[in-house]
């Protein structure tokens, strides 16, 4: 009985440590996850920190525009100049809280995909989250959000209409 009894109280002896080294581990990645998140929120942030990509093109490969070229955007309605549709784009950002800059910056990014696929405007914008949450076992959540935006890139065929 006494080795039964023993033996029990090694089973949890072992169970707490194995629980405490699990909390452990959980607390490193969530000060690890806060101060990443904390050094991102705090740095400058420029056009750079926005990663992106042609998606699709939906036809042969064009001549990227100038960086100068003027790109137009239309988000509610279509252009009146006859256009194809020419690529799909994507940016994406590390969402550090600053709505205006965050808003700023991928619309940057979009425009520069956009010369890139060789368009003269974009339209159809869909915007999205994803949040990866860390944390847990009586620790709090800290979460990374990524902010995403998508566009359709217009080519004018009509050289002489940019409306």
């Amino acid at each position: 009985m006494k080795l039964v009894f023993l033996l029990g109280g090694v089973a949890l002896l072992l169970a707490i440590i194995v629980a405490w080294l699990g909390i452990s581990k959980a607390n490193q990645n969530l000060e690890e996850a806060v101060h990443r998140a904390d050094t991102e929120a705090a740095a400058p942030r420029t056009v750079e920190d926005v990663s992106g990509e042609i998606i699709e093109r939906f036809g042969p490969e064009l001549r990227a525009k100038s960086p100068d070229h003027p790109i137009r955007r239309y988000r509610v309605a279509a252009p009146q100049c006859p256009f194809e549709e020419v690529a799909e784009v994507r940016a994406s950002v590390f969402d550090n809280g600053a709505e205006g800059e965050i808003r700023q910056l991928l619309g940057t990014k979009i425009d520069e995909l956009a010369r890139a696929a060789g368009g003269d405007a974009v339209t159809g914008f869909y915007e999205f989250a994803k949040t990866r949450v860390i944390g847990g076992m009586g620790n709090p959540a800290v979460g990374e959000t990524h902010r995403y935006r998508t566009a359709i890139v217009l080519r004018f065929t009509d050289p002489d209409c940019r409306e």
